[in-house]
């Protein structure tokens, strides 16, 4: 797939700078929460910090006017485990503040994931060994969204045979009066979280290779 082209052009960036490295790493991880948890282009929609490794859950408050609009439990498969712990061990050894993927400068300033923002910092980087790698790399951020997962996820979902209200849930695609994991709700957790979390590693299948190395990081997805 043109994302696994995107992973490997990542591994085969090769640099000894830690920031660099870090910056590396947290780039593949947001684009990889993308497919994993259907984030949405803002960072709020990648906020690690509400996670549970017993359960195999994350909360997200992505958007709303109050505590009960835009909440998500989402389900993990094992890659995005693989992906939130990295994160942490990441956000630990640099000791950066947020509770999502940022990019960090010369001065360790903490930078936001978006657009311009990583095109700044693939500019920076060597373009005399890695010219062919960059360009592809430049080319494939301007043309994807970070919230490009949520088409693969919705692409894929609707021609199996799982619940549109699971779908919805997930997704956080609801109507006004129609809130499927509220306090008075039927909705049948366990089952939508086992559902959904069924086909999000048969998608991470698809979408990633079974090792990546960025940097002195690894990443394993053989399970």
């Amino acid at each position: 797939t043109v994302f696994k082209e995107f992973i490997f052009s990542l591994e085969k960036l090769k640099t000894s700078n830690n920031i660099e490295i870090f910056n590396l790493n947290m780039i593949f991880i947001r684009f990889g929460l993308s497919i994993l948890l259907g984030t949405r282009d803002f960072t709020n929609s990648a906020n690690l910090s509400d996670y549970s490794t017993v359960s195999n859950i994350l909360i997200l408050q992505e958007k709303g006017k109050n505590i009960y609009q835009g909440k998500r439990v989402i389900p993990l498969c094992n890659h995005a485990l693989s992906l939130i712990k990295m994160f942490h061990k990441l956000k630990i050894h640099f000791n950066i503040v947020s509770n999502f993927p940022v990019l960090l400068d010369d001065e360790l300033n903490e930078i936001t994931i978006e657009n311009k923002t990583l095109i700044t910092f693939f500019d920076s980087l060597d373009n005399s060994t890695n010219h062919e790698i960059l360009e592809y790399i430049k080319k494939f951020i301007l043309y994807t969204k970070l919230n490009f997962g949520r088409h693969i996820i919705t692409s894929y979902l609707s021609h199996s045979s799982i619940k549109p209200n699971y779908i919805d849930a997930f997704l956080n695609h609801y109507k006004m009066g129609k809130e499927d994991q509220g306090i008075f709700s039927n909705f049948d957790n366990p089952k939508y979280l086992d559902s959904i979390k069924k086909h999000l590693e048969e998608i991470a299948n698809i979408y990633f290779p079974e090792k990546i190395m960025i940097g002195n990081y690894e990443y394993r997805f053989s399970f």
